[in-house]
């Protein structure tokens, strides 16, 4: 049974979990009404964890994330270059860039369906898309996701992060 944390019309976290040793499930992001990862796809979700525990704003600030401000077109193409930006398997199918913008308190998301997602998705709409959450908003639905995950899967209480 999926449950979701948030409000999809600005920052929420959509989830299902199985049981299993590690924590394993679907999983999807929803910024401004368009959702973000292919909830068919199931994975195991510590990868996807880590990924939103880096984000926090307590650490988001101190990485090469973070802006001071909007970052211009030239650094956004050095930004893509530089990593890894999936979530994990769920989100293969977005081309996907996020950063921190310290004097808007936010985190700025810019993603774009891919050609073979959408084949069985025709109606997500096209072209990049762009999503802005404040940092507020970010932890008050990740702290409690992540929570979630590490008190309900057997083990992993002990290996929670400080949040």
């Amino acid at each position: 049974m999926a449950s979701i944390i948030g409000d999809r019309g600005r920052f929420a976290i959509e989830y299902a979990l199985y049981d299993r040793p590690r924590p394993f499930g679907s999983v999807r992001l929803w910024i401004a009404d368009l959702w973000i990862g292919d909830f068919g796809q199931t994975a195991y979700l510590d990868y996807f964890c880590r990924k939103l525990y880096f984000l926090h704003s307590k650490r988001v600030l101190r990485t090469k994330l973070a802006f001071v401000t909007q970052p211009s077109a030239d650094q956004l193409v050095e930004l893509s270059s530089i990593g890894n930006w999936s979530f994990g398997e769920a989100f293969d199918g977005f081309n996907l860039l996020y950063f921190a913008v310290a004097g808007d308190r936010c985190l700025s998301f810019r993603w774009e369906m891919a050609d073979w997602l959408r084949e069985t998705h025709p109606d997500y709409p096209g072209g990049v898309r762009v999503g802005k959450i404040d940092f507020n908003t970010y932890d008050e639905v990740v702290t409690p996701f992540l929570s979630h995950i590490f008190t309900s899967t057997v083990g992993w209480d002990e290996l929670a992060p400080d949040l």
